[in-house]
C-alpha cells in the first residue's frame, strides 16, 4: 500500500479559466489522498479514500477521475464521482479495472471542475500488469482438398486465428504461420516463406495483427495460397506464433497455437 498523505492541492496546482469567470476566494482543497493498491490486474479493483474542501460546494459542477487506461474506461470502469455535500466531504471508493485494460503505467489525476474552471490533481501511479496473449483457434478454412480435383496449381483458402487477451486483443503483435514439421513449407505457395528474426531465423508466413484494443477477443482472417498439386493422403501441420509486448518495460514473450492441419485427399 502506498499512501499520498497530507497533499494538499489549491489554485498552484493546474487551473484553466475562461473569460469572464472569477476564480473562487478559497480553491478547492483535496487531502489524505490514498490508493489501497497501486498494481492491479484486469478486472481487480483498488479503494481511493481522500477529502474535499470546497467552501462554494454547490458550484461544483463534476468530479471524476482522469488517466485510466482508455479501453478499460469504454469497458465501463467507474471515473465519475459524486459531487461534495459541503464544505468538507469525505470520500471512499471502490473502482474495479473493467476488462479489457491495456498494460502499462499510468498517472492517475482527480479533475474538479468549479464553474467552468478546471482544477486538477495527482492520485498516484496505476501499474496494470501484462496478461499473456492467447491463441485460442486457428484453422484452414476449408481443410483439405481433393488433390484428383486440382484443375489449378493453387487454391486460395482463408486462415483464421482467434486471439484473447485481457490487456485488449491488440496486445498481440507480429503474428506469423510457421511449418509445425519438417519440409511443410512446400505445401503453402503464396505468401512465400520468409525468415523470422525473433524466432531464431526459422521460416514463416507473415499474417495480418489483431486491431481491436476495445475487446479481449478477437477473429482474424487472413489469406494463404495453397499448393493444389500436392501428393493425395497427406497431412500438413501448422502453427501460429506471435509477441506479447508487456508495457512499459517492453519485455517481450512468445505466444503460439496448438498445431493445425491441412488434408490433401
Amino acid at each position: 500500500m502506498n499512501t499520498h498523505a497530507k497533499w494538499i492541492w489549491a489554485i498552484g496546482a493546474t487551473a484553466f479559466l475562461t473569460a469572464c469567470v472569477a476564480r473562487p476566494e478559497t480553491p478547492p482543497t483535496v487531502v489524505d489522498a490514498e490508493m489501497s493498491n497501486e498494481q492491479l490486474d484486469p478486472g481487480d479493483s483498488f479503494d481511493l479514500t481522500f477529502t474535499l474542501k470546497t467552501e462554494e460546494y454547490q458550484k461544483v459542477e463534476r468530479v471524476y477521475l482522469r488517466g485510466l487506461p482508455k479501453n478499460s474506461v469504454l469497458a465501463g470502469t467507474k471515473t465519475e464521482l459524486a459531487a461534495p455535500e459541503g464544505p468538507v466531504t469525505n470520500y471512499d471508493e471502490t473502482i474495479t479495472l473493467q476488462k479489457p485494460a491495456a498494460d502499462g503505467l499510468y498517472e492517475i489525476e482527480l479533475v474538479v471542475d468549479y464553474e467552468s474552471i478546471v482544477f486538477t490533481a495527482p492520485v498516484g501511479s496505476l501499474e496494470v500488469n501484462d496478461i499473456p496473449s492467447q491463441i485460442t483457434y486457428s484453422q484452414f478454412v476449408p481443410g483439405s482438398h481433393v488433390a484428383a480435383d486440382c484443375y489449378t496449381p493453387t487454391r486460395l483458402l482463408e486462415l483464421q486465428y482467434t486471439v484473447f487477451d485481457e490487456n485488449g486483443a491488440a496486445d498481440m503483435v507480429s503474428p506469423v504461420m510457421t511449418a509445425d514439421a519438417s519440409g511443410h513449407q512446400d505445401l503453402v505457395f503464396f505468401p512465400h516463406w520468409e525468415a523470422v528474426s525473433w524466432q531464431g531465423e526459422a521460416k514463416g508466413i507473415v499474417l495480418k495483427r489483431p486491431s481491436d484494443e476495445n475487446s479481449q477477443e478477437e477473429l482474424v482472417v487472413d489469406d494463404v495460397r495453397i499448393n493444389c498439386e500436392m501428393p493425395s493422403q497427406s497431412l500438413y501441420d501448422f502453427k501460429i506464433m506471435g509477441q506479447n509486448v508487456a508495457n512499459p518495460d517492453g519485455t517481450s514473450a512468445i505466444v503460439e497455437s496448438t498445431s493445425f492441419r491441412y488434408y490433401v485427399e
